[in-house]
């Protein structure tokens, strides 16, 4: 997955793109250099539906799931 192709889809939080080319330095992180910054200020649960988001508007087979530790 090509992080300009996720930027173009316009996938994130009411407040916050999941990928933007000016964040706010807490709630992201750069990208392998490339200008772009992903946002990692979210839960499990929303980076799963991103995840899952990101696969389905590009044609993509992919299972996302999370690995949950038991109690």
């Amino acid at each position: 997955m090509n992080v300009e192709r996720i930027y173009q889809l316009l996938i994130g939080t009411q407040k916050r793109p999941l990928i933007s080319k000016s964040p706010k330095p807490s709630n992201y992180r750069e990208s392998a250099s490339s200008g772009y910054y992903r946002l990692t200020g979210s839960n499990t649960d929303a980076k799963i539906k991103h995840l899952q988001e990101i696969a389905q508007r590009l044609d993509i087979q992919m299972t996302v799931e999370a690995l949950r530790e038991k109690s």
